[in-house]
């Protein structure tokens, strides 16, 4: 995440702005999070997915089973999981400023338990 967060300051000019649609924040995954498996069909193809929280590590495991008749492809998905106040603290590490928090494109504020976290923040000006 910092390497990601230190090429995107790099390319946001100093003083523009930009927005992060994130969809990992804990306070959105955690708060109804159960873990229980799921069953979805398409077409001819069936995939069976379960998802565990990795205390320890901060991080979503996903094994996904997809089936197709007498064919099957497992795969796991490794999703990692921050809290507001580390992204925040990292987009500073990064040279970001003005970092708010929101629930939604309208602005409503981010809160416990909210689907969607939209990050907005502004690269920081060289005071030079």
């Amino acid at each position: 995440m910092r390497e990601f967060l230190a090429r995107v300051a790099a390319a946001v000019p100093a003083g523009g702005g930009m927005v992060i649609d994130f969809n990992a924040a804990a306070e959105t995954i955690l708060p109804g999070f159960r873990g229980e498996p799921r069953t979805m069909h398409t077409g001819d193809i069936t995939l069976q997915a379960t998802t565990d929280y990795d205390i320890a590590g901060s991080r979503l495991i996903s094994g996904y089973r997809f089936i197709r008749g007498a064919r099957e492809t497992r795969v796991t998905a490794i999703h990692h999981v921050y809290a507001c106040a580390h992204l925040g603290q990292l987009l500073s590490d990064a040279g970001f400023t003005d970092i708010a928090f929101h629930g939604g494109t309208d602005g409503e504020p981010y809160e416990l338990g909210s689907p969607r976290l939209l990050l907005t923040a502004r690269r920081a000006v060289d005071p030079r």
